[in-house]
């Protein structure tokens, strides 16, 4: 399945193949996300041969949906979680 931009959705997959890892910082409160890794080219139709993917998803849903980024994406991604960017997301929902 794709979605409007045409990119096929991770959550779509079936089983994906990878090692989940959750940080050593959990505290298994259940507020916590899981990343993996994967080179795997069926993923996403915007990736670069070789380019590896960032999978995330909520521990407590392992069966949901999971958000892919690239290299790029993945460190503005960190950047804007070191930056308090993100702080008031559910805010901006309202």
């Amino acid at each position: 399945m794709t979605n409007s931009s045409g990119r096929r959705r991770v959550d779509d997959q079936p089983r994906l193949r990878v090692q989940w890892r959750k940080s050593s910082y959990s505290n298994n409160g259940g507020d916590c996300v899981e990343i993996a890794v994967s080179d795997d080219m069926s993923l996403t139709a915007n990736k670069a041969e070789g380019e590896t993917l960032y999978l995330v998803r909520d521990s407590k849903d392992p069966q949901g949906p999971v958000l892919t980024f690239t290299p790029t994406g993945w460190n503005a991604f960190c950047a804007a979680l070191r930056n308090c960017e993100l702080e008031n997301l559910g805010q901006m929902r309202q």
